[in-house]
């Protein structure tokens, strides 16, 4: 980190860093607080504005609170529709902007989701990582898919909430879910016996067409199944952990009711706002750093009222 006066008003102090974001050869733009992004050679580079300080000889800035350490799992949808809706990517960026806003005390946790729920970061080494290593972080993202066939949120939530069973202790525990889709089962899963069995029976040998007809079948027979047990099961365990769920709706075709559900079931504070919903993948950057406010105090880029 390295100071530099700010644009406009003298008696201001701008705290910039750059962070490397490998990943996707596209220009994203954030104009809120002199947050760019640009194109090198090297992939994608971020500016972040990490604080801006009033210099006054006779008031000097009060000192800084301590602040709760966040345990935060970032549950990305991994489905095929996201080759649609975020065909480039944004999503990952997304994830590693907001990363970068917290700090070495925080730690990070990265599943993705489809037909399963799957932690990436380390799995059996230690399922989190300090909010500072960056490399580690941003390779984890990177691999992030994009091409299951299913979105199963029961799966999804019952893998994030084991994730937390390894967690630091004292820490404020946080998913953050990004889906651009409904609650489809994967009826494969034995979770959902007997009727995982007599879908494999049924479509053993079936034809593309077969296939097709016999997925939304079973999704229309297993969705009720699996809310409730996401209803009676899953959001139980998480509010008797103290796992907050924030969630984020991306494109119109998002469950955002469930999705609000979800997030107001879990929440700690009724006053905060824990859904969200974009149209397109371009606002998830803005989404994903906003969201820092409500994880904790420390000073953010955006917000709506333009502060």
């Amino acid at each position: 980190r390295y100071p530099q006066p700010f644009q406009g008003n003298k008696r201001d102090l701008v705290l910039m860093e750059t962070v490397p974001i490998r990943f996707n050869r596209v220009l994203l733009h954030m104009t809120s607080f002199a947050r760019r992004f640009r194109v090198t050679a090297g992939g994608i580079f971020f500016s972040l504005l990490a604080a801006r300080l009033p210099i006054s000889a006779a008031e000097p800035p009060p000192p800084a609170r301590q602040l709760p350490r966040l345990s935060i799992a970032f549950l990305i949808d991994a489905s095929g529709s996201m080759k649609q809706n975020d065909a480039l990517g944004i999503r990952k960026a997304a994830t590693q902007a907001a990363i970068s806003l917290l700090s070495a005390q925080d730690e990070i946790a990265i599943l993705e989701f489809g037909s399963e729920g799957r932690i990436l970061t380390a799995p059996g080494e230690g399922q989190w990582l300090a909010a500072n290593e960056y490399e580690k972080i941003f390779q984890v993202i990177d691999k992030v898919g994009g091409d299951q066939q299913f979105t199963d949120f029961r799966s999804a939530l019952v893998e994030a909430s084991r994730a937390f069973e390894s967690c630091a202790e004292g820490t404020r525990k946080v998913i953050v879910l990004l889906t651009d889709g409904i609650l489809e089962p994967n009826p494969m899963d034995e979770a959902y016996s007997p009727h995982s069995y007599s879908y494999r029976l049924a479509t053993a040998n079936a034809s593309r067409e077969k296939r097709r007809q016999l997925n939304e079948e079973y999704r229309q027979r297993l969705t009720p199944v699996a809310s409730r047990m996401i209803h009676e099961e899953s959001l139980p365990r998480l509010v008797a952990d103290g796992i907050e769920v924030f969630t984020v709706a991306l494109s119109a075709n998002a469950d955002q009711q469930f999705l609000k559900v979800v997030a107001d079931r879990t929440s700690r504070t009724p006053t905060e706002l824990h859904s969200f919903y974009v149209e397109d993948a371009t606002d998830l950057v803005k989404v994903f750093t906003a969201l820092i406010q409500y994880f904790t105090d420390r000073m953010i880029l955006y917000s709506d009222k333009g502060d």
